[in-house]
């Protein structure tokens, strides 16, 4: 079902796969009357505009549990770099304008140290039977992610 909606092959993983007897407990011999099966999948998602359609598809398929849904960046170190330079750029401006105030000129910078704040992705929690979308499908939004970098920096002043 989740191959149907266009999600590749190479983003469907098998984390877990487990079968386990039902037990009546409320027996005296506490017979098996059944078996559960598990069958945990991973599913990671680069168009966001068809998580909704793989959601519903996989309630529909019989997926009674949806849990640890977590929005993130495939590959962040693009978006810390851009972050890093406007970081530096803001600390330049900010130390120019107090040593403006301060009657002083803005020297090289001595020390440097960064710091980027990784906020874990909030997870999602669904459950419900099959087919819980409705006629409408699945909503979910991502919202907005953000990639942070603090830089700290002591300049030479003159």
């Amino acid at each position: 079902a989740l191959r149907e909606t266009g999600v590749p092959e190479e983003d469907i993983q098998t984390v877990d796969y487990s079968i386990h007897p039902e037990i009546d407990w409320e027996s005296e011999e506490h017979r098996v009357i059944g078996y559960v099966v598990v069958n945990s999948v991973l599913v990671k998602m680069r168009e966001m505009e068809k998580v909704g359609d793989v959601l519903d598809a996989a309630t529909t398929a019989g997926a009674n549990n949806v849990y640890g849904i977590q929005f993130t960046f495939d590959d962040p170190s693009a978006l810390r770099e851009q972050a890093r330079a406007e970081a530096m750029a803001e600390a330049e401006k900010k130390a120019d304008a107090l040593a403006q105030l301060a009657g002083v000129r803005l020297g090289s910078p001595r020390y440097i140290s960064e710091s980027f704040v990784e906020i874990p992705p909030y997870e999602r929690m669904y459950s419900a039977p099959a087919g819980m979308g409705g006629a409408d499908g699945v909503s979910v939004s991502p919202g907005q992610l953000e990639v942070t970098v603090q830089v700290q920096v002591t300049y030479e002043i003159g």
